[in-house]
């Protein structure tokens, strides 16, 4: 059922006629309205408030409709002591003990489309940011008055605005340059909604932007992935997606200048399933804080060499052979070097990067079961199974573009520790409460393709996985391997 599915939607976008090339050059820059134009300034404020009362109001019907699920972490109330505990100390603040689609998908969700409502009217990267933050605030102090202050959430909320809203915000810009398909069109609708609903009551923008460079590729395929003691079938849909805020991308000019903030984006997205349902979900985002770059590129051809502030979310569930292997880590401060050769017969592209990262993961150490029990709540790695970390990861990807062909390498490492201290209710280390717990993710991909027609390719692939915990004396390791085909459509 899935490939059928997605093999309609290949031949769809094979024949929407959208312009698509496998090595697309940018589209024109948007003209400015004419000085005489009428032009439809919405009040800023009221959209910014309208606009998160609709990102907060489902989750509270929700919160306050579950109270039987929400009770569990009702330890203050509406009283002075819990707000003078609230506001004068920082006795109420700690990691939270929810659960991981809490934790780890809705609020980062909320926290990018807190974002985008400011940023789709208008303002700037750190005004979104200040408030998202409120928002998020005002839903811990607030909406979650009974509980306590939940750090976690805090900075999730804060920091997936602009890691996860700022690249899809900017993809959303793509409906609104001429020639763009439905393809385009329907993407940029699902990856920043309130710029696309502000556009369709005919706001005008009061801050044009040129046309950014684009890659923008659909992919189906499947494989067989071995993870040791079970060898599974798969099927797969992914996207990849590049942004490059800047129209001169890829074409001919001497010039030197800086990188402003979500000038450089990558989003990758892929779900895996077998005949037991969905068995991976991974989401990869990467934008910038700022940074320069230095261009030169001629008839012959030339480099282009940007250094920048990167910054991103990398987010995977994965069923394995008898349990879930669960990994969101935020990388809050990075730096990227990106090096691009460009010339006959085609570019060659090699990225370097590293960031210092807090997150959350499974701790595999223990396997399917961790060995403690789930009640009382006292902290999340006792009665869920995750934690929460810092960490340090790097980054590598090697690509090689030609007539006719395609080469991709990469890697990814993750090195995480767990933040001990701020649980729900401390035991010093005891068998409840297990400290300095540790985990190491190694992901490596390699690919080759041919050209089909000059929007599609073929490609075989093959992925490798390290999996690494450790806690005390224990430790254990997994490996996964699996290969695959897949077919890439350019858009």
């Amino acid at each position: 059922m899935v490939p059928k599915v997605l093999t309609v939607a290949i031949a769809l976008l094979l024949a929407s006629g959208t312009g698509a090339r496998a090595d697309p050059h940018p589209l024109p820059p948007i003209a400015p309205p004419p000085a005489d134009a009428p032009i439809l300034r919405p009040a800023r404020v009221p959209l910014i408030i309208g606009g998160n009362l609709l990102v907060l109001l489902p989750p509270t019907l929700y919160y306050f409709a579950t109270t039987n699920l929400q009770r569990e972490d009702f330890e203050l109330d509406w009283d002075w002591p819990s707000w003078r505990m609230k506001l004068t100390s920082f006795d109420a603040m700690a990691l939270d003990t929810g659960n991981w689609t809490s934790n780890a998908i809705r609020h980062p969700i909320a926290g990018a489309l807190s974002y985008q409502v400011v940023r789709a009217s208008g303002y700037g990267a750190v005004t979104a940011t200040v408030i998202d933050t409120a928002a998020s605030v005002f839903w811990e102090y607030v909406v979650e008055y009974r509980e306590q202050i939940s750090i976690n959430d805090l900075v999730v909320n804060a920091a997936a605005g602009f890691l996860v809203g700022e690249p899809l915000f900017q993809l959303g810009r793509i409906a609104d340059l001429p020639g763009a398909g439905w393809a385009r069109t329907a993407l940029a609708w699902v990856a920043s909604p309130f710029h696309r609903l502000y556009a369709a009551a005919d706001y005008a923008s009061w801050r044009p932007l040129p046309a950014p460079w684009t890659r923008l590729a659909l992919s189906l395929g499947g494989g067989t992935v071995d993870h040791g003691t079970a060898v599974d079938h798969e099927a797969a849909i992914g996207l990849d997606l590049e942004l490059v805020a800047d129209p001169r991308h890829g074409s001919q000019g001497h010039r030197r200048g800086r990188v402003r903030a979500g000038g450089w984006n990558r989003v990758v997205v892929e779900v895996r399933g077998d005949d037991d349902g969905v068995s991976r979900v991974q989401f990869r985002s990467r934008t910038t804080y700022g940074g320069r770059s230095w261009y030169d590129v001629g008839p012959d051809g030339g480099r282009d060499v940007v250094l920048d502030a990167a910054t991103g979310f990398d987010y995977e569930t994965r069923r394995l052979a008898d349990e879930w292997d669960r990994l969101a880590v935020f990388h809050l401060v990075g730096a990227r070097l990106t090096y691009e050769r460009l010339g006959v017969p085609g570019r060659a592209t090699l990225e370097l990067g590293g960031a210092a990262d807090v997150g959350m993961v499974q701790a595999h150490v223990f396997g399917p079961v961790p060995p403690f029990e789930p009640r009382p709540q006292h902290a999340v790695l006792q009665s869920r199974g995750y934690y929460y970390a810092g960490g340090l990861s790097a980054t590598g990807r090697l690509a090689l573009h030609a007539d006719g062909w395609h080469v991709a390498v990469e890697g990814r490492a993750y090195q995480l520790w767990s933040i001990d201290g701020l649980d729900r209710h401390e035991y010093d280390g005891g068998p409840d409460d297990p400290h300095d717990v540790r985990d190491l993710r190694l992901y490596g991909r390699a690919a080759v393709g041919v050209d089909v027609t000059p929007t599609t390719r073929l490609e075989l692939e093959a992925e490798g996985v390290r999996r690494h915990g450790a806690w005390a004396d224990l430790r254990r390791s997994t490996t996964e391997a699996d290969v695959g085909a897949r077919l890439v459509v350019a858009f």
